[in-house]
């Protein structure tokens, strides 16, 4: 009895573990409007992130927290997008995803002068991005916009 007392104590703590992922510190990111089609400052370039992570291989991981040169942004779960108006220029992008450990990863990112995508998923102990050329065909129906309080310039 008593072994299944501490197997059910440390899986209990495994899965409240994989459930929250700390925030990254550091101010926010400014967030505009959410729709796709919504307007930008001419100088900035739009940037859409979207989360691409398969929810069947991870279930508990799915959300990835996202920094560009220390300002933070909130949480993308699988199947939802966040845009950023950004200035074109190089910046040290941080993804954070949690398991059953936490994973942090940097990468230096760089933003053009035109509209970019930005798939985000997880893989084996780490959170990963890469830049595609358009959207995927059936985005509107895969992706929804991350509903967010700080909206709109």
């Amino acid at each position: 009895m008593k072994r299944y007392t501490v197997l059910i104590v440390v899986t209990s703590f495994l899965l409240a573990g994989c459930a929250a992922i700390p925030s990254l510190d550091g101010p926010s990111l400014e967030i505009p409007n959410q729709g796709l089609g919504s307007s930008r400052i001419d100088s900035m370039t739009r940037v859409v992130f979207f989360n691409n992570t398969n929810r069947l291989l991870w279930p508990t991981s799915h959300v990835i927290r996202l920094s560009l040169d220390g300002k933070v942004a909130p949480a993308i779960p699988s199947g939802k997008y966040l845009q950023v108006d950004l200035e074109p220029g190089t910046y040290e992008l941080v993804l954070r995803h949690r398991d059953v450990v936490l994973f942090t990863h940097s990468y230096s990112f760089t933003v053009e002068g035109r509209d970019q995508y930005v798939r985000l998923y997880n893989v084996p102990l780490r959170s990963e991005y890469e830049v595609v050329d358009s959207l995927p065909n059936d985005f509107d129906k895969k992706y929804e916009a991350l509903s967010v309080k700080q909206q709109g310039r």
